[in-house]
């Protein structure tokens, strides 16, 4: 191991029983374990299988790189009870799906699966699944918060909330990315804030579009969009 790279086992090989002593140098069971004793910059390794996040959720405040399978994101599955908040001037998130758990406990969650919170986020190749909560997929806020991400699929925002919601000055560049499967519209554009598409899709949602309320500015470029209703404007 190098010592700026932090493992963190998944359930599937027993990281919640097993013993302390046999974790290994920069193991941990859990990723908020890893969190907690990475620093600025370094990286938190996911293998294959399945990690369970209990209410209220993560917060990030380091620039830290999360890993999982930069090819198939399926295979390394955040089961996530409550929100991820990155509030980190920095980061990287590559090849990880972050969903609710299938198997219910308690109430009907009322949470967005991830909530950029006046940070700056890069992403590659990850799944946002809000299926089973109640709330927007993903929102962006902050003066200059956001991010480059590629190859995202952003899905399950309920009750007539939508998948991507960017405000308060927000900054968000999607490239090759999959809004999709949403109640409400695909991406809601407010508060002075920007997002720049690039060869995305929009697809059954609940409007598929962008809604963009005044002062809002959004950039398509090549964009794929299957727009089904006249309820809402397509806007460059």
């Amino acid at each position: 191991d190098i010592s700026f790279a932090f493992h963190v086992w998944p359930v599937e090989q027993g990281a919640l029983v097993m013993d302390e002593s046999k974790l290994g140098k920069n193991h941990f069971r859990t990723i908020s374990d890893a969190l907690e004793a990475a620093s600025p910059g370094d990286t938190i390794e996911l293998g294959d299988g399945h990690y369970f996040i209990n209410d209220p959720g993560l917060v990030v405040n380091s620039p830290v790189r999360i890993v999982g399978d930069e090819n198939e994101p399926a295979h390394v599955i955040l089961e996530m009870s409550g929100e991820l908040v990155w509030k980190a001037r920095g980061g990287w998130m590559e090849g990880v799906t972050i969903r609710r758990p299938r198997i219910a406990a308690g109430g009907t969650p009322s949470n967005q699966i991830m909530r950029v919170d006046g940070g700056r986020l890069n992403i590659f190749n990850c799944v946002f699944d809000n299926s089973g909560s109640i709330g927007q997929c993903v929102s962006v806020n902050g003066n200059k918060a956001g991010g480059s991400w590629e190859r995202a699929i952003i899905k399950g925002g309920s009750q007539d909330k939508s998948g991507l919601v960017a405000e308060s000055g927000a900054c968000i560049q999607l490239i090759g990315g999959n809004i999709c499967e949403n109640s409400g519209a695909a991406i809601t554009c407010r508060d002075q804030s920007i997002v720049v598409l690039s060869n995305c899709t929009m697809e059954r949602n609940g409007v598929d579009a962008i809604i963009k309320d005044e002062y809002e500015h959004v950039e398509q470029s090549k964009e794929e969009v299957q727009a089904k209703s006249v309820a809402a404007l397509i806007l460059s």
